[in-house]
């Protein structure tokens, strides 16, 4: 199940149907009733005595909070940088940058919205144009067919979507999508999710202010408001325009008029001009990657990306086993664990910038850098000349659909290794398109071709982790503490190294870590070692309170949150409290999600606050009424607060959403047999044990359970 969330919005439009028919909650017939002019005038009377006493009764919910643009005097808009630059500017108004979102209307919707009834299992839509105005009807909050005005375009091909206003300031993705290369509207989920699932298209997945807007549009703050569980979204300029990339335009003109007052700095940096390739994969990285958000702004600059940015590492399910992409994780953390990234090629190295266009077709852009006459040949990938298998990016970047329709290429640039998909599992490009064939067909094939031997690769022992970590520890511990291996491919191995924290050699190496160069191995290291020892932590975290990045002082201040303040050195103290102001805001900026209230939850109970921690968890499962990760967490917490009857009941709840959950199952059975409820505890140990089949825990809790119930018989 994929989604697609994105954008930002530049004017608000209102419904055309109008306030009587809203308030009175008929749908307006297609000729209109007569109406006296005495019936006119009493209508008058009463808005204009309804206006006095509330001028928001006739409110539409949901648009009259639409997101705005927030008034700035720094950022200027993209139409202001033509004049100076208009072969850059005429490039990127044709880019899907440019496209990103958009007001409805007729240039740029491209669906067919002529009376179109399309359908999906149980589910109905209707798209309808009147006028300028574009509208759907279909299954909207808990199931109920209404009609929405389509107030934004949202993507440009191979599939473009469309945004609704729903109450409490937001824009939604609607489920349906318009697909541009065969010109058909389809369903973007299957199954359809039921209406209290956050992956419904009402609700938090199908968000525009928390998922979307912050790429798809320019200098975006998402001003989300939990007492009232609303958005005032603002942004700079509805699409992904020239600001977005090269940061507030407002110095840069003024300087260009000739005002000497105003010191020039570093703008070149600020402008994103002269980055390194480092830096410009980091500024791309903030959008064309996976990861989270940190504070509601990004300053432009040389800022490090992890001010501002907390990028995902290469862990299950958004991951295979070895790296290679699986859900939709775009293009940084693919490219950072990348042999080209480490020799210094940028996204400006095969993209064109400001069109984002490939600088050259086919394998002619990899042989701008590579030797044609070496590589190019079917000497080295042993395929017909005018063949896909002849493509570079056919064996080195292996895509993968998205959405339905969009084919996303994995950006780690790896050599394809079949020998892997017969260990592990995981995907290669040669059963990628010989699809009739084994994974040992191709692994046979590869031996073949280029011999027994496989370079070493970072792949192999990260796979190896998702099937047995112990035998994969020594080999994970090598590789974190490998500065030759890229640092995303190292914090994932502290990422699985937390696991077996507890084992000295382990928490040592994680210890070294600490103090890593990559600000990401520092703060997964920092994670990891989240439950050793009080006074080691004290020790050694503390200096990092004052770490040049914001993300690994706020990973301090989680990890550190147990820890009384009056016990931290005094010449930590400030420190301690700046990074406590960024943790908080931290929290705040991510209230809107499930994992953000989890955490926040989970950080509450460290500090011995359990009410705060409750009201956390309940307010996660407002957001996700289905999260099995906080309604079990919630369950532990009532049982050590020895509020057994609450904790058995979030874990049957968390069993009923979740059949499978074996850990479910597990607690539950302890639960009981702590109860004395031994005949339900043999009932709930041996469902875990079925769910959980080797578990040694299990088993020995079950075979307790069972000594005890028979020698009770006997």
């Amino acid at each position: 199940m994929q989604l697609l969330l994105c954008g930002s919005c530049d004017h608000a439009t209102i419904s055309s149907m109008s306030q009587d028919d809203y308030i009175l909650g008929y749908q307006r017939p297609k000729q209109p009733m007569p109406v006296t002019h005495t019936q006119t005038v009493r209508w008058i009377v009463i808005w204009l005595l309804l206006l006095i006493v509330n001028p928001q009764v006739f409110a539409v919910p949901g648009l009259d909070a639409q997101p705005t643009r927030k008034p700035t005097s720094n950022y200027i808009t993209s139409k202001q940088c033509t004049a100076c630059h208009p072969q850059q500017f005429n490039a990127w108004r044709e880019s899907h940058h440019a496209q990103a979102m958009l007001p409805a209307t007729a240039t740029s919707v491209r669906a067919d919205f002529n009376n179109i009834e399309v359908s999906h299992e149980k589910l109905t839509a209707n798209f309808q144009r009147r006028g300028d105005n574009y509208f759907v009807i279909t299954q909207g909050i808990n199931g109920k067919v209404e009609e929405y005005q389509i107030q934004y375009t949202f993507g440009y091909e191979p599939l473009q979507q469309y945004l609704v206003a729903i109450p409490g300031g937001r824009l939604q993705a609607l489920p349906w999508a318009w697909d541009t290369q065969k010109r058909r509207w389809y369903y973007l989920q299957n199954p359809a999710p039921e209406t209290d699932d956050w992956l419904h298209w009402t609700r938090g997945a199908g968000n525009w202010n928390s998922m979307c807007a912050a790429c798809h549009s320019t200098a975006v703050e998402k001003k989300y408001d939990p007492e009232t569980n609303s958005y005032a979204t603002q942004w700079a300029e509805i699409n992904v325009g020239c600001e977005a990339c090269h940061g507030p335009g407002a110095k840069h003109v003024t300087l260009v008029k000739g005002n000497a007052d105003l010191p020039k700095g570093n703008l070149e940096i600020e402008m994103g001009i002269g980055l390194s390739a480092v830096e410009q994969v980091e500024r791309c990285g903030r959008c064309h990657g996976r990861r989270g958000e940190i504070t509601d702004s990004y300053d432009h600059g040389k800022d490090p990306m992890m001010n501002h940015y907390l990028p995902e590492v290469l862990r299950p399910g958004l991951y295979h086993a070895d790296g290679q992409i699986n859900d939709e994780v775009f293009v940084y953390g693919s490219f950072t664990q990348s042999k080209m990234y480490q020799s210094g090629v940028g996204c400006s190295s095969c993209h064109e910038v400001h069109s984002g266009s490939l600088r050259a077709q086919g394998n002619k852009l990899c042989a701008s850098c590579h030797d044609s006459a070496q590589y190019n040949s079917s000497q080295h990938h042993h395929h017909p000349e005018v063949s896909p298998g002849a493509q570079c990016v056919s064996c080195h970047m292996p895509g993968k659909y998205y959405m339905g329709v969009d084919l996303r290429h994995d950006h780690s640039l790896r050599v394809p290794r079949p020998d892997l998909s017969t260990r592990f599992g995981t995907p290669n490009a040669c059963n990628g398109c010989h699809t009739d064939q084994s994974a040992d067909w191709a692994a046979k094939a590869v031996v073949q071709w280029f011999g027994a031997k496989r370079q070493p690769h970072f792949s192999e022992i990260l796979a190896s982790a998702t099937t047995d970590l112990g035998t994969a520890l020594p080999g994970l511990v090598n590789l974190l503490e490998d500065q030759s291996q890229p640092a995303i491919v190292r914090a994932t191995a502290a990422f699985w190294l937390a696991q077996a924290a507890h084992l000295e050699p382990v928490q040592k190496a994680l210890i070294n870590l600490v103090a890593d160069p990559a600000p990401l191995v520092r703060l997964h290291a920092i994670r990891a070692l989240e439950n050793a020892a009080a006074e080691r932590r004290k020790h050694l975290l503390s200096p990092l309170l004052n770490d040049p990045v914001r993300a690994v002082r706020i990973a301090v201040a989680g990890a550190m949150a147990d820890i009384p303040e009056v016990s931290i050195a005094q010449n930590y103290a400030a420190a301690l409290q700046q990074a406590q102001r960024e943790h908080q805001e931290y929290m705040k900026q991510n209230a809107d999600f499930v994992s953000g209230q989890r955490y926040a939850a989970m950080y509450h109970e460290k500090q011995q606050r359990f009410a705060a921690a409750k009201a956390a968890y309940h307010q996660a499962l407002k957001i996700d009424n289905r999260d099995t990760a906080s309604r079990v967490n919630l369950a532990h917490l009532h049982y050590r607060l020895k509020e057994y009857s609450k904790a058995e009941q979030a874990f049957k709840m968390a069993i009923h959403y979740e059949p499978d959950f074996g850990p479910a199952y597990y607690s539950l059975g302890l639960l009981l047999a702590e109860l004395k409820r031994f005949e339900d505890a043999e009932n709930y140990l041996a469902q875990a044990l079925l769910r959980m089949p080797g578990n040694m825990r299990v088993q020995k809790n079950l075979q307790a359970v069972r000594f005890y119930l028979g020698s009770e018989h006997n």
